[in-house]
């Protein structure tokens, strides 16, 4: 018997139901991320199929062709792990039915894109060896910081006239090593990532949250900590991945594999998820951004927000 629905992750709303069928796990993140690993037992018939191919390794093809099929057959099975997504009939937010932990997500990310990380990938997706240089590169930062620090200065003259520019605190809420941090000569820029100490609450003029969301297990929560750190009238600003299809793609079960970006946003739930938090909303828009190991742009949503 199965809970078939409950609070959502994103806006907080009772609207969060459950999907069916279930969607299939990314086989690395199965393991380096949820640490579950899928392993077979073997069966009677597959030992003892082993244990004669073990004593007439030469012989056996030729005697029993079907039996030597029958072995390839056998060793080329693999398993493959599922599990329930859940969407959000208020604000079209998918998500993984359970909450994962973040106990689970920090280990994982302890070590993303470490040489360690790229090359335990490989050996689960080979696929990813022709991307694994770029990906997370000196260049691919530079790239988005440069595209990043000329849409935040258009926003900061937009929304931040009030208050003499030299005197800014901007925070990069969970933005690892600052790769992708504005380049703001005239403030002073911060940056929390998660495991630190936390930072101090109602200080920030800006606070940014950008490609975060989409990688913890509740958002919502997560986006709240953001928020308490902007001062009364400082601006926060959220950016995930665009990765929703749509609602109809949901319900008839064409789901997207579950992987590192466990949740998938729509505009309409970064926008609930804004107004949940009870600030004045700016903004809430379709962009894009240039991803150098996808040889191209992809598309964000971006949201912002004024604590009143």
């Amino acid at each position: 018997m199965h809970i078939h629905k409950k609070l959502c992750r994103c806006c907080g709303k009772y609207a969060f139901e459950r999907l069916s069928p279930e969607a299939e796990v990314d086989q690395f993140f199965l393991h380096y991320g949820l640490q579950i690993t899928v392993t077979f037992k073997t069966g009677a018939r597959r030992a003892f199929l082993d244990k004669l191919e073990r004593k007439w390794p030469k012989s056996l093809p030729a005697l029993a062709p079907s039996i030597r099929r029958l072995l390839k057959l056998q060793a080329q099975r693999k398993g493959t792990a599922r599990m329930p997504y859940g969407l959000c009939a208020s604000c079209s937010f998918l998500a993984p039915w359970p909450e994962i932990s973040n106990d689970h997500l920090f280990d994982y990310y302890s070590y993303y894109l470490s040489p360690q990380y790229k090359e335990s990938r490989i050996q689960s997706d080979p696929s990813y060896a022709a991307i694994a240089p770029l990906h997370g590169c000196q260049q691919e930062f530079l790239v988005r910081r440069n595209l990043h620090t000329n849409y935040m200065t258009t926003v900061l003259d937009q929304h931040v006239s009030q208050k003499e520019v030299s005197e800014m605190r901007l925070l990069d809420y969970g933005g690892g090593e600052g790769g992708i941090q504005p380049v703001l000569n005239f403030a002073e820029i911060h940056t929390y990532d998660v495991g630190e100490c936390r930072p101090s609450l109602g200080i920030y003029d800006v606070v940014q949250c950008m490609h975060v969301l989409e990688h913890v297990g509740n958002p919502l929560a997560t986006i709240r900590e953001a928020f308490d750190c902007c001062m009364i009238g400082g601006l926060l600003y959220v950016e995930v991945p665009y990765e929703f299809t749509t609602v109809e793609d949901c319900v008839n079960g064409r789901l997207p594999c579950i992987d590192e970006h466990i949740n998938k946003f729509s505009i309409e739930s970064v926008r609930a998820m804004l107004e949940s938090l009870g600030g004045n909303i700016l903004s809430v828009e379709e962009g894009s951004i240039e991803i150098l190991h996808l040889n191209g742009s992809a598309r964000v949503v971006r949201g912002l927000a004024r604590r009143i």
